[in-house]
C-alpha cells in the first residue's frame, strides 16, 4: 500500500469534522483511471478506497470526503493498493492537518 498525501487546494472552505471532541481536517480519496494513460488495476485500486472510505466513516464519521475517480494515474499504476489522499486544504494551521493522521490511524490499526 502507498499513500500520496496531499493538502486539497483551491477549495472555498475548509472541510472539518469533530472527532473525539476535536476539529480535523477531512480526507478525500483521489483514485487515478487509464482514462488517459494505461492503468490495469486501477479497479483494484478503486475498490480497496472504497473499502477504506467506509471503515474510516464507521469509526470516525464524516473523516472521509468520499472516493473521487479522475483521468490521471498519480503514479498510482506502480503499486497495488496506491491511494492519493487529499487532507484539509491549503489554508489549514498546521495542528489540524495532523488531526486527520491521529484518526486516520488507530492505535488498534498499527497492530
Amino acid at each position: 500500500m502507498a499513500l500520496d498525501i496531499h493538502r486539497d487546494a483551491g477549495l472555498p472552505t475548509a472541510p472539518v469534522v469533530e472527532i473525539q471532541s476535536q476539529r480535523a481536517a477531512q480526507i478525500l480519496i483521489i483514485v487515478g483511471s487509464d482514462a488517459r494513460l494505461p492503468h490495469p488495476h486501477w479497479r483494484q485500486n478503486e475498490a480497496f478506497a472504497r473499502h477504506l472510505a467506509q471503515k474510516m466513516n464507521a469509526l470516525y464519521p464524516g473523516l472521509c470526503r468520499g472516493v473521487r475517480v479522475q483521468e490521471g494515474r498519480y503514479n498510482q499504476h506502480l503499486l497495488p493498493r496506491a491511494l492519493l489522499l487529499e487532507v484539509g486544504t491549503e489554508k489549514k494551521t498546521p495542528w489540524r492537518k495532523r488531526k486527520p493522521r491521529c484518526a486516520f490511524w488507530p492505535e488498534h490499526w498499527r497492530r
